[in-house]
C-alpha cells in the first residue's frame, strides 16, 4: 500500500512540475536542466520545445555561448515541426533572428526577418509582423542605417494603431527618440519622450514610465538643461521598481553622477558615482557567482565540494530516471488493468442490452400477435353482423312480397266476387255466401 501511495504522490508531483511549468515565466538553470529531465522521461514534446528555448535565451544571456544557444534553438525546432505547431517554429525562427541581432549576425538575421515578414503578411497576423518590422529597425540601427531603422519603426507603428499595443507603442517610442538622438534631433526625441510617458502613465506600467522619463531627462542633459534633468532624472528614480541588481538603475546613477558634476554639484556626484560603483559591484559579483555556479553544474570543476554537488545531482538524475521507469511500468499495468476493465464492461454492457431488446422484440412479437387475434375476431364478428343484417333485410323483403302479392289477391277476389254476387240474386239474398 505503501509503495502505491508512493508511486501515486511520485506521478502527481512530477504533474505538478510539469503542469505547472510556464514559457513566460523565469527559472534558473538547474530547475531548467530538472524540467528537462522530467519532460524526456514523460515525452513531453511541447514542454521539451519550450525548455530549449529557455536554455537557448539563457546560453546567449548569460554565458554568451551563441553556438550552444542556437544548438539549443535547433532542438527545438525539431520539437515544434515533430508537433506540426507552425506557430511554435515562427516564433522560434523569430527568436533565433534576435540572437543573431545580439551576437552582432545582421545578414542572417534579416534573412529570417524577412522571410517572417512573408509568413506572417500571408496569415494576415498584423501584431506578429508588427514586432518583426521593429526587431528589422534593430538590425538596420546596429548597421548604423537610420533611414531604413525609421522606415521599419514606422511600419511597426502603422500595423499597432490597428492593434494599440500600449507596450509595443512605447517601444517604438523609444526606438525613435534613440535614432533622433543619434542624429541630434533632440527636439522630436523630446516630444516623443513625453509621449511615451503620457502613453505609460495610462497604462500604468511603472517599468516605462521610468524610462520615459530617463529619456526626457537624458535629452535635457544633451540640451545642457542640467536644472530639469536632474528633476527627471530624479522623478524617474523614484518611479523605478526596486530591484536588487537593477541595470537601468545602475545607468540612471552613472547620468545623475555626471549631470551633477557638469553642473557643479561635485559632491552629489560623487555621491551618485559611489551608488553606481556599489550596484556595479553588486551586479558583478552576482553575475560572477551565478555564471560560476552555472558553469559548475554544466562543465564540472576541480574543486571537491562542487564535484560531490555534482556527483549528488547526477545520481539524483539517475535516481529519478529509475524511478521514472518504474512509473511508467506502473502506468502501463494500470492502463491495461483500465483497458481490460472497460472492455468487461462494455461486453457486459452490450450483453445487458441484447438481453433487453430481445426481451422487448418478444413483447412485441406478443402484443402483435394479440392485435391479430384482435383483428381477425372483429373480423369474424364484422363478417356474422353482415349475414345477419343480410338475412334480416331478406326477411322484410320477403315479407313486403307477401303483404304486396296478398293484399292484391285478395281485392282482386273481392272485386270479382261482388261482381258475380251482381249478376246473380240469389248470391246476393244468401247471408252466408
Amino acid at each position: 500500500m505503501r509503495i502505491y501511495f508512493f508511486i501515486f504522490f511520485l506521478l502527481a508531483s512530477t504533474s505538478k512540475i510539469l503542469s505547472q511549468f510556464s514559457k513566460d515565466s523565469s527559472y534558473s538553470y538547474p530547475e531548467l536542466q530538472k524540467i528537462l529531465e522530467l519532460a524526456r522521461t514523460n515525452n513531453d514534446q511541447k514542454i521539451l520545445a519550450d525548455v530549449y528555448i529557455k536554455l537557448a535565451d539563457y546560453e546567449g544571456d548569460v554565458f554568451s555561448e551563441y553556438e550552444r544557444s542556437f544548438e539549443y534553438y535547433q532542438r527545438a525546432l525539431e520539437y515544434f515541426k515533430i508537433n506540426r505547431d507552425s506557430a511554435g517554429i515562427y516564433e522560434t525562427n523569430h527568436a533565433i533572428a534576435k540572437r543573431y541581432i545580439d551576437a552582432g549576425f545582421n545578414n542572417e538575421a534579416v534573412n529570417i526577418l524577412q522571410n517572417l515578414v512573408s509568413v506572417y503578411s500571408t496569415k494576415n497576423e498584423m501584431l506578429k509582423l508588427a514586432y518583426v518590422y521593429f526587431d528589422l529597425n534593430r538590425v538596420y540601427k546596429a548597421r548604423s542605417d537610420i533611414e531604413k531603422s525609421n522606415e521599419y519603426l514606422l511600419k511597426a507603428a502603422e500595423l499597432n494603431r490597428i492593434f494599440q499595443n500600449k507596450e509595443l507603442e512605447v517601444k517604438i517610442l523609444f526606438g525613435k527618440i534613440q535614432n533622433y538622438e543619434i542624429e541630434m534631433e533632440l527636439d522630436s526625441a523630446l516630444a516623443d519622450a513625453f509621449e511615451a510617458f503620457s502613453i505609460s502613465t495610462e497604462d500604468g506600467n511603472r517599468d516605462l514610465i521610468a524610462q520615459s522619463l530617463f529619456h526626457i531627462g537624458f535629452i535635457n542633459k544633451l540640451q545642457a538643461n542640467y536644472i530639469r534633468a536632474i528633476k527627471y532624472l530624479s522623478d524617474s528614480e523614484s518611479i523605478m521598481p526596486f530591484q536588487p541588481y537593477s541595470v537601468p538603475r545602475k545607468t540612471l546613477y552613472l547620468e545623475m553622477a555626471e549631470i551633477y558634476s557638469l553642473s557643479g554639484q561635485d559632491k552629489a556626484g560623487y555621491n551618485y558615482l559611489k551608488r553606481y560603483s556599489q550596484l556595479n559591484d553588486s551586479i558583478l559579483n552576482k553575475n560572477r557567482l551565478e555564471s560560476f555556479t552555472n558553469l559548475a553544474l554544466k562543465y564540472g570543476t576541480k574543486d571537491i565540494k562542487s564535484n560531490i554537488e555534482l556527483l549528488k545531482i547526477e545520481k539524483e538524475y539517475a535516481d529519478q530516471r529509475n524511478k521514472a521507469q518504474r512509473r511508467t511500468l506502473y502506468i502501463l499495468a494500470i492502463g491495461l488493468f483500465v483497458v481490460i476493465l472497460s472492455i468487461y464492461f462494455i461486453i457486459k454492457f452490450y450483453d445487458q442490452r441484447i438481453s433487453t431488446t430481445q426481451i422487448i422484440t418478444e413483447q412485441k412479437e406478443e402484443i402483435n400477435k394479440q392485435k391479430i387475434r384482435v383483428l381477425e375476431d372483429n373480423m369474424k364478428m364484422n363478417s356474422m353482423r353482415s349475414v345477419i343484417e343480410g338475412q334480416e333485410i331478406e326477411r322484410e323483403r320477403i315479407a313486403k312480397d307477401l303483404h304486396d302479392s296478398l293484399g292484391g289477391l285478395l281485392s282482386t277476389i273481392k272485386l270479382q266476387f261482388d261482381h258475380v254476387r251482381s249478376k246473380k240474386q240469389e248470391l246476393t239474398e244468401n247471408e252466408r255466401i
